[in-house]
């Protein structure tokens, strides 16, 4: 059998979810804590930092904390800030002192900043580092080194600024004029136009929407927040849609998605840009206020933190599938190890794992997606379903200790096609049927309607090898699979099985998809010829990891349960999206992908997930033509986390290293001169035929 690895997926919401894991904990903290902030990195950590006593972090979620104090220079102060980047820094502002605390580095490095004492921290999605003061903006764009004043003189005095984000090219702080507050427009150097929005109330906080949008926010649940647009210099009453026209007053802060959080009673979630808003479920009316800014997210969990104000209890709110954890298994009981074998449009057939000695009599059937089960007990002459199987047509056939039964309708009418048959069996691409013939070492090959049948002999492999599964090549070749992992082919049809493959007897099968494309998986990821002959190989994995399937495009997927998922392209494998869950807690063993090109895994020890990708018409592309955009050596780039690829579209996808679409361009041809440059502090420049068309920040 199959040795099976811990892995875990990640899977986007589907409309289907339902809200019943929402929950509220409380996290263990260190004795005699009094916290100051909470933040968290995308390595999973969770800090702390406490009155003079400095900065603690848990690695396991609260269970276990350590200081990690190194390198600063005083004691933390009561009012130090401690703000993530959301991607791998974490800064501390203590007084007029800066640090920042880099991935796999355990002390804290301080930068060059020599001003007064800091209030606010601000990164924006291009890596240049805010410090806001009780007075004045400094901003650094070569990570710290330098500072110098953000704001530029100009005929209006801005003054005590507050908060400030980027929208295209323009910056929009949120600072006090001549006479009050208003919200003025910066170029990227700092210099403010003339342009100016007078707001109403003193807000505490601006924060850019996808869709170009800022939404000013207040702390007071007195007033209401307003929703401005700068493209025709709007502003508006935020409302909440999905609760009539009451207005969304009180704090609101964004996560790492682009969710907007408004913390009133109740809270409330929005998800467009705070057109709609929807009630957070949970425990709402919990003493205390809130710590972080913005919403920390715990291995892509959405965390709400608070403490009641004596400061000696950190209590986070965990939504399950407010962001992206879409369980296909919620009515899906005592079913151990899914395995699915119908898929379409969101029609699931689920049943156990169909090897001989994985029998079951439970399947399951969904015909929305996941929202509801039904189950499969339908009985044939008193014989209950064994295992199921699918024809090329979509067709199921129901295997039972006496007999084979067909049906087009999932068993709603059915015809019984043979009698006893009591060895295990495989459909072919022709849609045929191969059945173990009595005699162990070889096949009996019948039509699709089971009425001819044709023996063909099998040279066994090794002594106790069980015949267990068979591939089919587009070019008519066919491969049968011992238990050891050693493999016979069949060069024509009905011909005998040649001598087994011994040199593959190893702890994992071969894969093809509908390319004819043979993957083996042992210390790398090998790509075979029909006569299974090495082309090529790519990657170094874990002696566990397993191939689970293909998608649509044929692309297979492996997992390694220390690297995590991978999706393989031609001759690369690039991690994949998996979103969050902790790593690893859930045998994954299958992933198949429907014709609409949802993604679906089942796990051993009973989960069911989809992955539904966010435009999948976007984010669709021939995976033959693929380019890859790696830097210029000449230019001695370190590391850039993208990569590019070509479909028939003759569009330029720039995809990061979880799989997930950032940026596209039009191509007029496959011919076009691609570069990277290294222009900017911390940022690469990719140039098409000379023109700029994406930055990405350096890693």
């Amino acid at each position: 059998m199959i040795k099976y690895i811990l892995v875990l997926l990640w899977i986007f919401i589907d409309s289907f979810c339902i809200y019943s894991q929402n929950k509220w904990e409380s996290i263990n903290l260190p004795a005699a804590s009094r916290i100051n902030n909470v933040a968290t990195s995308k390595d999973h950590k969770l800090y702390i930092s406490m009155p003079y006593s400095g900065i603690q972090v848990s690695e396991d979620f609260g269970m276990t904390w350590k200081y990690i104090n190194g390198g600063l220079e005083s004691a933390v102060s009561k009012d130090a800030l401690l703000v993530s980047d959301g991607f791998d820094r974490l800064f501390l502002a203590n007084g007029s002192e800066l640090y920042v605390l880099n991935k796999g580095i355990t002390d804290w490095e301080k930068l060059n900043y020599s001003y007064e004492k800091i209030t606010n921290i601000v990164v924006d999605s291009f890596g240049v580092i805010f410090c806001f003061t009780s007075s004045n903006l400094y901003y650094t764009i070569d990570q710290g080194m330098t500072f110098t004043n953000f704001i530029k003189p100009s005929p209006t005095i801005l003054r005590f600024p507050k908060s400030i984000c980027r929208i295209n090219s323009r910056y929009y702080l949120l600072a006090f004029g001549n006479t009050n507050y208003n919200l003025y427009e910066l170029d990227l150097n700092g210099i403010a136009s003339d342009s100016q929005l007078t707001v109403p109330v003193n807000f505490q906080n601006i924060i850019p929407t996808s869709e170009g949008k800022i939404i000013l926010t207040t702390t007071d649940n007195l007033y209401n927040n307003f929703l401005y647009d700068p493209s025709n210099n709007k502003l508006d009453t935020l409302v909440a849609g999905h609760i009539g026209q009451n207005s969304i007053r009180g704090k609101i802060t964004s996560d790492l998605h682009g969710n907007l959080i408004n913390y009133g009673m109740p809270h409330y979630l929005s998800e467009d840009g705070g057109a709609n808003w929807t009630q957070i479920p949970g425990r709402k009316n919990i003493g205390g206020h809130i710590l972080t800014l913005p919403v920390a997210f715990y291995k892509r969990q959405m965390l709400f933190f608070y403490t009641h104000r004596i400061g000696a209890d950190l209590i986070y709110y965990y939504s399950d599938p407010l962001d992206t954890i879409c369980d296909l298994r919620s009515n899906l009981k005592n079913l151990s190890t899914p395995f699915i074998l119908h898929h379409e449009k969101g029609q699931l057939v689920v049943g156990t794992e169909p090897y001989p000695s994985f029998f079951t009599s439970d399947f399951r059937i969904t015909h929305n997606g996941g929202l509801d089960w039904l189950k499969l007990d339908y009985t044939f002459d008193s014989s209950a379903i064994k295992s199921l199987h699918k024809n090329q047509r979509g067709d199921l056939y129901a295997f039972t200790n006496k007999g084979i039964y067909k049906s087009n309708d999932f068993f709603k009418s059915h015809i019984k096609l043979k009698e006893v048959v009591t060895r295990f069996m495989f459909i072919g691409k022709n849609n045929e049927f191969y059945f173990l013939d009595s005699d162990p070492y070889g096949l009996l090959e019948y039509d699709e309607n089971l009425e001819i049948s044709v023996y063909v002999p099998v040279v066994p492999c090794g002594f106790d090898g069980v015949l267990h599964n068979m591939l089919f090549h587009p070019n008519g070749w066919n491969y049968v699979l011992w238990s050891q992992s050693c493999y016979a082919t069949q060069k024509e049809r009905y011909g005998t099985y040649g001598s087994p493959y011994s040199k593959y007897w190893m702890k994992h099968p071969f894969k093809m998809n509908s390319y004819g494309d043979i993957y083996y998986l042992d210390e790398a990821l090998f790509k075979l010829s029909p006569e299974l002959e090495v082309i090529d190989s790519v990657g170094e994995f874990h002696q566990d990891a397993i191939l689970c399937g293909f998608d649509k495009q044929d692309n297979i997927y492996l997992f390694d349960p220390v690297k995590g998922l991978f999706k393989c392209i031609n001759n690369d494998c690039i991690a994949f999206d998996m979103n969050g869950l902790p790593f690893p807690h859930i045998k994954i063993h299958q992933i198949t992908s429907d014709s609409t090109g949802s993604l679906f895994a089942s796990t051993i020890n009973g989960g069911l997930y989809k992955y539904v990708m966010t435009n999948a018409a976007d984010q669709s592309f021939n995976l033959r033509h693929v380019i890859e955009i790696v830097p210029n050596p000449s230019l001695d780039l370190i590391h850039i986390d993208f990569r590019g690829e070509l479909n028939d579209k003759s569009e330029l996808k720039f995809f990061n290293s979880f799989g997930i679409l950032t940026k596209m361009e039009t191509l007029h041809n496959h011919q076009q001169t691609i570069t990277i440059y290294d222009l900017e502090p911390g940022m690469y420049v990719i140039h098409l035929e000379g023109q700029m068309v994406a930055k990405f920040m350096k890693l």
